[in-house]
């Protein structure tokens, strides 16, 4: 076998069992720890403030992808708006990350859907 071959071979074994071994350590302990990172970021893109005040899981599909299942989300109203009554509200968000963008730094949503959206 070439070096060459050999090295991707090994590289890809390698990046398919680190993606293996976070996945281990994500079922054991959970996917709780990722609510607030994800909380943060929709905050920051939407400019308001964002809530997941339901159930978060992370469910695994037979091509690798994780499906990130997020219940009864709000968004809130911006800073500067006098009203208290949330902007947004979704009773079930579910969205299909790619996992293979997502090791080089991008983010692709490959399916999302919201069931229960409504807004002010």
């Amino acid at each position: 076998m070439k070096t060459a071959t050999r090295l991707i071979l090994i590289l890809l074994a390698a990046i398919a069992g680190l993606i293996a071994l976070v996945a281990l350590a994500a079922w054991l302990i959970g996917w709780e720890w990722l609510r607030g990172p994800v909380e943060n970021r929709a905050s920051a893109a939407l400019n308001r403030p964002v809530e997941i005040a339901g159930e978060f899981d992370v469910r695994w599909d037979w091509d690798f992808n994780p499906r990130f299942v997020l219940n009864d989300i709000h968004a809130g109203p911006a800073g500067w708006e006098s009203t208290s009554e949330p902007l947004a509200h979704i009773d079930r968000l579910a969205a299909d990350v790619a996992i293979w963008q997502l090791l080089f730094g991008r983010l692709r949503l490959n399916d999302v859907r919201a069931e229960g959206a409504s807004q002010r």
